[in-house]
């Protein structure tokens, strides 16, 4: 499949590339979000207008790297990144986000595919590199059919007192394998990471991740929610590794994961690589089906069994990402 190409002319005489995207939005359902866009479709890549003058975008069609760089003391940079109208072996070229010292940047990233038969098939690779009191809000929400199977790397490397924030929601019906590593390589650098995963029918998913603790004074916080029913299956591997001769090192680990039918199955491993006796580090893990109390305590208050479960699965997923001030999450979930 030919690479993108990256259409040199910033105004458009019919309309301009904002307007394009929102259209394109639109057409497919998509609530109009906050920020700033740039679409994969197809075999394009679109980039919102007002991007040009906030961030530093390079698009290399050679290696197939598009490389974004912040701004230097600049506002919280709204940057909403879509993959729409999937098809057969999708295009993702690599991504790497660059911060300069002291910027801000909620990344949202979005991959949605319309209900089809077709298979696809997805690599993507994203890597984030902060630099020293650098911010950034990194959202991940995502919706695929039964035919899709998914391979994501995602890295992040933090320097001194900068600031990664992961937030994730997935509905797969499809095959998805995700490895995560995290690097807090600078003194305060501080990672949390959480995520919710919603699996129905044959579906399959796997996230290995690894928070390493590189400098002292780091701070890691990951929460797992995995959702399974049909005949679903999730895999989570979560590792927190500490190296010797650092100090006052932070880092906790929590999965809470459901099972909505007899068939579905998720299994769950926190693992721990501490070579440092300076650190205050916990880790949980649960599997089970939904709690009949809670259940039966909705349920005397006059709601519908299949409404109270709906609510209990909503809980777990807002405990991730509160949907109430993003209106795409809203619209996915409901």
């Amino acid at each position: 499949m030919g690479s993108p190409q990256l259409n040199s002319t910033i105004k458009s005489r019919e309309m301009t590339r904002e307007a394009k995207i929102e259209k394109k939005l639109h057409s497919l359902g998509i609530p109009i979000l906050s920020g700033r866009h740039i679409v994969f479709d197809k075999e394009k890549l679109i980039i919102d207008d007002r991007l040009i003058s906030e961030l530093d975008i390079n698009y290399d069609s050679n290696n197939d790297v598009l490389r974004i760089t912040t701004h230097k003391n600049s506002e919280t940079i709204n940057l909403n990144v879509f993959s729409i109208n999937l098809h057969d072996s999708y295009f993702s070229p690599k991504v790497i986000i660059e911060c300069v010292p002291d910027s801000s940047l909620c990344f949202q990233e979005i991959d949605l595919d319309k209900d089809n038969d077709i298979e696809i098939s997805i690599n993507k690779n994203i890597e984030f590199l902060l630099s020293s009191n650098s911010r950034v809000h990194h959202i991940y929400i995502s919706k695929f059919n039964k035919n899709t199977n998914i391979q994501k790397n995602l890295s992040c490397n933090l320097a001194d007192n900068a600031t990664y924030e992961y937030s994730s929601i997935q509905r797969l019906l499809g095959h998805t394998k995700i490895n995560s590593a995290i690097k807090l390589n600078g003194e305060n650098a501080k990672c949390n990471f959480a995520e919710a995963v919603q699996l129905d029918e044959k579906a399959n998913f796997s996230h290995m991740l690894i928070i390493s603790h590189h400098a002292s004074s780091t701070i890691s916080n990951q929460r797992h929610n995995l959702i399974a029913n049909g005949q679903s299956s999730g895999k989570f591997h979560g590792t927190i590794f500490a190296e010797k001769n650092i100090y006052n090192i932070e880092a906790d680990q929590l999965s809470k994961n459901l099972l909505l039918s007899d068939d579905a199955n998720i299994k769950s491993f926190p693992i721990l690589e501490i070579y440092t006796d300076s650190i205050k580090c916990s880790h949980g893990s649960s599997v089970g089906m939904i709690n009949e109390n809670q259940l039966a305590y909705l349920m005397a208050r006059g709601i519908e069994k299949k409404l109270a479960i709906n609510m209990i699965i909503e809980g777990l997923l807002n405990d991730i990402l509160p949907q109430e001030n993003n209106p795409l999450l809203r619209s996915l979930l409901n």
